[in-house]
C-alpha cells in the first residue's frame, strides 16, 4: 500500500502548489487593483477641486473686474480694488501661472 500513497501525493501535490500559486496572485492582482482605484478616486477628488479654485478664481475676477468698471473716477476705491486683486493673486499662485 506505500507505493499507492505516494503515487497520490505525487499527483496531489502539483494540485495543491498550483492552487496556492492561484490564491496568492489572485490576492496579489486584487490588491492592485484596489490601490488603482485608490488612486483614481484621488485623482478625481484633485480634479474636483481644481475645477472648484479656477470657477472661484474666475468669479473673483469678474467681481474685480466690476469694481474696477465702478471705481474709474474715485482714487479711494481704485485704491482698494487694487489691493483686492493683488491679495487674490499673491493668496492663488495658480493665476499666475494661467496668466
Amino acid at each position: 500500500m506505500a507505493p499507492q500513497n505516494s503515487v497520490v501525493s505525487t499527483r496531489l501535490y502539483p494540485f495543491v502548489s498550483d492552487c496556492f500559486i492561484y490564491r496568492c496572485h489572485g490576492h496579489y492582482f486584487g490588491t492592485l487593483h484596489l490601490q488603482e482605484k485608490g488612486q483614481q478616486e484621488a485623482l478625481a477628488f484633485a480634479k474636483q477641486r481644481i475645477q472648484l479654485r479656477f470657477a472661484n478664481n474666475s468669479e473673483s475676477l469678474n467681481t474685480l473686474n466690476r469694481e474696477i468698471a465702478a471705481s474709474s473716477e474715485d482714487p479711494k476705491l481704485k485704491q482698494l480694488v487694487r489691493e483686492q486683486s493683488n491679495d487674490l493673486v499673491q493668496n492663488n499662485q495658480e493665476i499666475i501661472k494661467v496668466v
